[in-house]
Parts: structure tokens; sequence; C-alpha cells
């Protein structure tokens, strides 16, 4: 069964990724997603890191999450592609 998890995982594109955050980011009432630093304070930040976890499955290092770095949907969109292939 895990294999079925695993296939499903590595064939999500990143439009079907990027519609998701969208999803997520809306949740937050965030309408800037270029950048989105200024609209959402830090504790807001961790619970859209834990909404990304549970929406695709993956783990996100703490060493990667610098706020001004992680608050950009195309970087977001990338990161997750990747980190869904390597976990797969």
């Amino acid at each position: 069964m895990s294999e079925i998890i695993t296939d499903e995982k590595a064939s999500i594109s990143e439009a079907t990724i990027l519609e998701k955050l969208i999803e997520i980011l809306e949740q937050f009432s965030i309408q800037n997603y270029d950048n989105f630093t200024s609209e959402i304070d830090s504790f807001a930040f961790v619970e859209l890191v834990i909404d990304i976890e549970d929406a695709f499955g993956i783990v996100i290092n703490p060493e990667e999450l610098v706020m001004d770095v992680f608050c950009n949907i195309s970087y977001i969109t990338e990161y997750v592609s990747m980190r869904i292939a390597d976990e797969s």
C-alpha cells in the first residue's frame, strides 16, 4: 500500500501543488503570494508550515525555514515538489 501512496505523491504536478498552496494561503487571508511576510505573524507562519506538511505528506526541515525566503508561493511550490520527489 505504501508503494501506491508513493506513486501518487510522485505524480503530483507543480500546478496541483500551486493550486493546493493557494487554498492554504487563502485560509490565512494572504493576498500577496509573491511576498506575504508582512501579512502573517510568526505563529501563523508555523501554522502555515504545518498545514503545508499535512497537505502534502512531507516534513519541512526547520533549518530551511527562513521566513523571509519561505514566503513566496513560487519558492514554496518548487520546495514542496522537491520534497515530494525526495521522499518518494
